[in-house]
């Protein structure tokens, strides 16, 4: 499933979908128009992630139509449910796109797990809760670990509960810096490379950056999973809208993320590649007579000139004919040989 020759591409749609079942589908399709591996949900409602106190008498963050009028609203508005998802996972095979959702708490983990869900996404707040990675863990399934706002050891402690239920596990540790957006200083995309040598792992990232240049720049650096938030319109009301790749973008990072893979990145020092060395003879320079010179004639630098084709002596060796002499006669133009001199 997650390819070395090419990204997994996973178009985050989260709650963009703006409580519309209409707008679900829609996304899903768009989606697979652009090119993405997956589509991704997440499987949370008010009592398995919030506290009352985080909602209850609270003005709603937006209104994704006019009948939202609390913060407990918006939330159950943007809640999928199981029966949805059902409906959704099938329209997803049926589209022949992958579906997947992050479980936010251990019922829609067993949920999406029964329905078929390939992979499991844990999302940077759960990065820590090392009670439910090893619960993920017994569902022996590919993990996706969004590593926002965590510190080296809180990772080796997750990899750690989650390697301690299944030693063969397989996981890909997503970078990600968990500001929405965060400042292009902040994104530091050397954290792939010092992860994927420090981890010994695959790496991917999760995108929460404006466009799509962190993304393809991430797959330049290696990432095998790019997880970027999708959506119809960034002008939409919600939390995610702004931050979301739109189709014409998901289509560049799929088309472009493909393109880059198919440069070769593992060489370990600079060489000339064979299809380099018939226009390196056509393109370079060589040392030619500026004029026609005598045999016997001592070669001084205003006697000379830099011309192609590169098929004779290279302007590096200047220093080694000046101050010669010349044992045979040479027109204008004619590329120097360093057998034209006396010994």
């Amino acid at each position: 499933m997650f390819s070395k020759k090419k990204p997994f591409i996973i178009a985050e749609i989260g709650a963009n979908h703006n409580g519309s079942e209409k707008l679900i589908y829609k996304l899903i399709d768009e989606a697979k128009k652009a090119g993405a591996n997956a589509v991704k949900f997440q499987s949370w409602n008010k009592n398995n992630i919030f506290t009352k106190k985080l909602y209850q008498n609270k003005k709603p963050d937006f209104k994704p139509h006019q009948n939202i009028n609390s913060q407990e609203e918006l939330i159950d508005c943007l809640t999928i449910t199981d029966n949805q998802f059902v409906k959704i996972s099938n329209y997803c095979k049926k589209k022949n796109i992958i579906f997947s959702s992050t479980p936010f708490d251990e019922h829609s983990l067993n949920f999406l797990n029964r329905i078929g869900m390939p992979f499991i996404k844990v999302a940077s707040m759960d990065l820590n809760h090392l009670f439910f990675l090893k619960k993920i863990a017994k569902k022996k399934k590919p993990i996706l670990l969004s590593t926002g706002m965590a510190n080296m050891k809180e990772i080796f402690n997750a990899l750690e509960a989650i390697y301690s239920v299944d030693k063969n596990a397989k996981i890909i540790p997503l970078y990600c810096v968990s500001n929405y957006p965060p400042k292009d200083s902040e994104i530091n995309l050397g954290s792939i490379s010092y992860l994927k040598k420090t981890l010994n792992l695959d790496i991917g990232f999760s995108d929460h950056s404006n466009g799509i240049a962190a993304s393809l720049a991430a797959i330049s650096l290696g990432a095998r999973v790019i997880e970027k938030h999708f959506t119809l319109d960034k002008n939409m009301p919600g939390w995610d809208h702004k931050i979301s790749a739109d189709p014409v973008e998901m289509s560049q990072i799929v088309r472009i993320g493909k393109k880059i893979t198919k440069f070769s990145f593992n060489a370990k020092q600079k060489i000339i590649n064979e299809d380099e060395k018939v226009p390196r003879l056509n393109m370079r320079r060589s040392i030619v007579a500026k004029n026609s010179l005598k045999k016997g004639f001592i070669l001084k630098k205003k006697d000379i000139d830099f011309k192609r084709p590169g098929t004779g002596l290279p302007p590096d060796q200047l220093d080694n004919i000046l101050g010669k002499v010349l044992n045979k006669n040479i027109k204008k133009d004619e590329l120097i040989n360093k057998n034209y001199f006396k010994k």
